[in-house]
């Protein structure tokens, strides 16, 4: 309702994301949901075909497409109705009513302990089986031969994403990412923390009121959120409020 009434969506986001565009840029929207932050960014970049659109919930991705349409991004925008993963193959995903698009691959059990409380493990909720692929295969598909910027939101499966662009990162120099780092998510919350220092150079926490503040370990993003998940900046290249 709120987006009806014209409110932004997740803010704090928006503004990093536009700040960090460059109008050729190429924008991977990983979790993509009805497209506000790809709408957003639309309007943003010149390329022919920039936007590349992840939304694996079926009834979401149906609206996805809609959404995409009606906003005059047909031909501009590539939507996939698959999950981005570390293997190719099919997974289950756990979709809920509300909220709409809330769904998750992690299993309940894993939901609870992740602290998703938007996720409501005691309410109604269906089990659909997906598609899953990697963001290498991807790439490899669309003749994407590096990444520019990506977001990539997909509830505790972040980890499982970045497994599967080990190729594509390689050969991305300047890639900026905003991704949501759930603490209590991941296997290994410290390892992949380090695999994101290792491939990131220039790392921020992005605060609800937008304020952006450096962080270098695992510990430091811990003291700079009250919240049991993070958005993070990682880039390649210093940040324009670098």
């Amino acid at each position: 309702m709120h987006l009806m009434l014209g409110t932004v969506w997740e803010p704090e986001i928006a503004a990093v994301l536009t700040e960090l565009a460059r109008p050729t840029d190429t924008f991977l929207d990983v979790g993509a949901n009805l497209g506000v932050h790809s709408l957003t960014m639309a309007d943003h970049l010149t390329g022919p075909r920039p936007l590349h659109l992840f939304e694996p919930n079926p009834r979401i991705a149906s609206l996805l497409r809609r959404t995409v349409l009606a906003n005059g991004l047909g031909d501009r925008s590539v939507v996939s109705a698959v999950a981005l993963s570390d293997r190719a193959g099919e997974a289950t995903l756990v979709q809920w009513p509300e909220p709409v698009g809330g769904a998750s691959l992690l299993g309940l059990d894993e939901i609870v302990a992740a602290g998703r409380p938007w996720l409501d493990p005691a309410g109604p909720s269906e089990a659909v089986t997906v598609a899953t692929t990697t963001l290498d295969a991807y790439c490899d598909a669309h003749d994407l031969a590096a990444l520019d910027l990506v977001k990539i939101d997909v509830e505790g499966h972040e980890d499982a994403v970045l497994a599967g662009m080990t190729g594509v990162l390689e050969r991305s120099p300047a890639l900026r990412m905003v991704l949501e780092f759930t603490f209590a998510a991941y296997a290994d919350p410290e390892g992949f923390w380090a695999t994101l220092t290792d491939a990131f150079p220039h790392r921020y926490v992005v605060s609800a009121d937008g304020t952006r503040r450096a962080v270098r370990t695992l510990g430091d993003l811990r003291a700079a959120t009250p919240y049991e998940l993070a958005n993070v900046v990682c880039s390649r290249v210093p940040p324009p409020w670098a």
